[in-house]
């Protein structure tokens, strides 16, 4: 029997494993305006695995307390999102241009560098902004020491995974209704809080689970690309609208929308494979001997 089936500590687990991802964070950004584009991203995806940890406590925590704490959380990462992406559209822009075999335009590239030369400034080198931060993870990490878990069980934790497949089964099919850039961020992030809960208790599953954890992951990274470029692209419009022409982006946007539509086309399909179970049948397979 597995042992997240029988662990009657498994609220305690999953507390100790958000409270690693929370001194990661403070870890990573412990430089302050001197952190490295790496730093920041570890930030980041620690916050990210911190956020899909507490989703797990949810049963245990009441929607005030869960509501609060993920609040701080979400509010801590917004702006390391935003140094990120300054950073990872100007490799994108790189990666088109490779891609289409054509150098993008001068005022792209250069409004690029600039957003990152700016948003680098607001966020790390006005010295309040980093130290709030790491302020906030020595914060919350009192409370989080003290949440109200002790009656969470294995079935609770079962319980919240459920929960959270069933959010991104949901996604999944408005995403291929809307085909909107806010629904494919949606089950872009239902996919990966699921990775991420399924990577944290993967010593405590049975092996069978493990690929549904690598089909969430990958949905997770092709939709995060797919995201990426379609930040590029709204980047890009206000150029050609101010101008009436999109004539000197012409290969760069054919060859960006050839690579969104063929990420997405993937995605659809290992996301069809991963939320192919009905909720009750996919928390059944997490139990299973």
């Amino acid at each position: 029997m597995p042992k997240l089936r029988r662990d009657e500590l498994a609220g305690q687990l999953v507390r100790a494993a958000l409270l690693r991802h929370i001194e990661r964070a403070r870890k990573d950004l412990r430089r302050g305006r001197f952190a490295s584009d790496d730093a920041i991203h570890g930030a980041r995806k620690a916050l990210k695995r911190a956020r899909a940890a507490l989703r797990l406590l949810r049963p245990g925590l009441g929607r005030a307390v869960y509501r609060r704490e993920n609040t701080v959380l979400r509010r801590a990462a917004r702006p390391l999102g935003v140094v990120r992406d300054s950073k990872v559209l100007i490799d994108r822009c790189a990666q088109i241009s490779r891609r289409a075999q054509c150098i993008a335009p001068f005022e792209l590239r250069s409004a690029l560098q600039s957003e990152r030369r700016r948003t680098r400034h607001e966020v790390l080198l006005r010295a309040g902004v980093v130290v709030g931060q790491r302020t906030a993870f020595r914060e919350l990490a009192q409370p989080v020491e003290r949440l109200p878990i002790q009656r969470l069980d294995a079935s609770g934790i079962v319980a919240a995974i459920k929960r959270t497949y069933l959010r991104g089964r949901r996604a999944l099919e408005r995403s291929r209704s809307a085909h909107s850039v806010p629904e494919l961020h949606k089950l872009r992030k239902q996919a990966q809080y699921l990775w991420h809960q399924l990577q944290l208790l993967d010593s405590h599953l049975p092996r069978s689970v493990g690929d549904r954890a690598r089909k969430a992951h990958r949905v997770a990274d092709l939709l995060g690309e797919d995201h990426d470029l379609a930040l590029l692209e709204s980047k890009i419009q206000p150029r050609t609208a101010a101008t009436g022409s999109a004539r000197p982006y012409d290969a760069f946007l054919r060859t960006l929308d050839r690579r969104r539509k063929k990420l997405e086309k993937k995605a659809f399909r290992i996301a069809g494979r991963l939320y192919e179970d009905a909720p009750h049948a996919f928390a059944r397979r997490i139990v299973q001997r």
